[in-house]
């Protein structure tokens, strides 16, 4: 698992959209502490969901040669951290 880069709360806020008044995901998701393993951080955390995502382009290439998937993981992130928290949207269980 050394290849997998985890998220601080400092480099989701990079992707979060500050707004007066409201609450995103990007600012209540729980990350797992520097200093500790993947497996100890999921055994001590109530969270039901993990967030894993997987940059890539492979494949897609072939739809006529367009490229651009590449970035599709960064704008569907941008997208989940900037959700607004309410009573049916929780981050704190992911």
């Amino acid at each position: 698992m050394e290849n997998i880069v985890r998220f601080t709360e400092n480099s989701l806020l990079k992707y979060t959209a500050e707004r007066s008044g409201e609450i995103k995901y990007g600012e209540r998701i729980q990350v797992l502490p520097p200093g500790i393993t993947i497996e100890e951080g999921l055994a001590a955390t109530d969270a039901e969901f993990v967030l894993l995502g997987i940059p890539e382009d492979v494949g897609v290439r072939a739809n006529y040669g367009r490229p651009g998937t590449a970035t599709a993981w960064e704008g569907a992130l941008k997208s989940i951290v900037n959700l607004q928290h309410n009573k049916f949207l929780k981050p704190e269980g992911c």
